[in-house]
């Protein structure tokens, strides 16, 4: 075969398989496919597993090896769900007997007439996605209706997309409008309804540990962060064009002026700012540090729990940042987002140095490399940055 025809050939079976995998696997695949919602990303594959914390920093060494300036989103204008609603789904895989009861008490609050006309596989789907995406606050009649609208939305787009039940070329008024007087029946129904605002507050916390671990790893590994418009709090939004609201810049600007320190926000972290202030924290630190986030990505052994590394061109500046996963099965504790009760093993090594933690000002000075306890690292908080610089 001549080389300019196999040159041809190659570069359009290469324009192909983009558009041929957007269409049939994120824009088909992820709406058929409803074990876990979370890994139906693009970017992601449902069937793949996660590469667990050793491949997650032998892909973060590789990225800073070959790619160090390589773009790093959690968020973009097509996403199939926010960040931390995707965070909120994450948290279901570390407690799935407890899920599984909870879709017993979701199915026997559905009228058996609906039960028969929305089919089984997309139902799990809506559990999923209702809780998921369930607001921090919802207050009053007005906002239950607002947030039916929303799901309904994305509904109608799932049943459409996956091209089972309905399609955008015959739309099967029978199956939508099932579905819309479920999602309605879910909000209106008073047992429906407290069953699905326990779960998702079950959710709330592992949740929102998970969300602000992902942005801390986003902001601390190899690679340039961005950060999609409105997504500066906690992003709980859906598939387009719910994730294309109107951004609300006065709550974000209020976030950046509020005078609480982290202990406090970490208390009340419902309303984003404290996801807005890790992140603002974050930016500071590499805006006054490149060096500290353009040199070596050291690993460090700290189970199988948490992800714990070293950055930095070496010193000064040199730096570490940590994040703990998703904490404990619901059911107990209260609402706060404490730092989870470390596993094995207790420490973690650190080099020579006066290290501050910057989200919370703690100190720890130390004279020669030790290993400090988890607990020590991680007194009051579910995330932590230390640095020397």
């Amino acid at each position: 075969m001549p080389a300019l025809l196999l040159q041809r050939l190659r570069a359009s079976f290469e324009q192909l398989t983009a558009p041929l995998n957007a269409k049939a696997v994120e824009d088909t695949a992820f709406y058929r496919h409803g074990v876990l919602l979370s890994r139906n990303e693009v970017g992601s594959h449902p069937l793949h597993a996660p590469p667990g914390i050793d491949g997650f920093h032998h892909a973060c060494r590789e990225r800073g090896r070959r790619h160090p300036l390589a773009l790093l989103a959690t968020a973009t204008h097509d996403h199939k769900r926010g960040e931390d609603t995707r965070a909120r789904l994450a948290a279901l895989s570390h407690r799935a007997p407890w899920w599984c009861g909870q879709l017993e008490r979701f199915e026997e609050a559905v009228p058996a007439r609906l039960r028969e006309a929305v089919p089984a596989t997309f139902r799990l789907m809506l559990w999923q996605t209702l809780v998921a995406a369930w607001p921090l606050q919802l207050p009053g009649r007005r906002a239950r209706t607002d947030y039916a609208g929303r799901v309904v939305a994305w509904a109608t787009k799932a049943l459409r997309e996956g091209k089972q039940y309905s399609s955008w070329t015959e739309p099967d008024a029978g199956v939508e409008g099932a579905v819309d007087a479920l999602v309605r029946h879910a909000l209106e129904d008073n047992a429906l309804h407290q069953a699905l605002a326990a779960a998702a507050a079950a959710l709330g916390v592992p949740g929102a540990r998970l969300g602000l671990a992902q942005l801390l790893l986003r902001l601390a590994t190899p690679g340039v962060p961005d950060t999609y418009q409105g997504s500066e709090g906690w992003d709980l939004s859906l598939v387009d064009p719910d994730n294309r609201r109107p951004v609300d810049y006065a709550a974000r600007r209020a976030w950046l002026d509020d005078p609480r320190d982290w202990p406090a926000l970490l208390r009340q972290w419902q309303d984003g700012a404290l996801k807005a202030r890790l992140l603002a924290t974050m930016l500071e630190l590499r805006a006054a540090h490149p060096r500290l986030f353009q040199g070596r990505y050291t690993p460090q052994p700290a189970g199988t729990d948490v992800v714990a590394f070293l950055r930095g061109s070496g010193p000064p500046p040199a730096g570490g940042a940590r994040a703990r996963g998703a904490g404990p099965p619901p059911g107990g504790g209260g609402a706060r987002l404490r730092p989870k009760a470390p596993g094995n093993p207790p420490s973690l090594r650190l080099p020579v140095g006066h290290w501050r933690e910057v989200l919370g000002g703690a100190r720890l000075g130390l004279d020669s490399p030790g290993n400090v306890p988890l607990s020590t690292l991680f007194a009051r908080s579910p995330v932590a940055v230390w640095t020397t610089a």
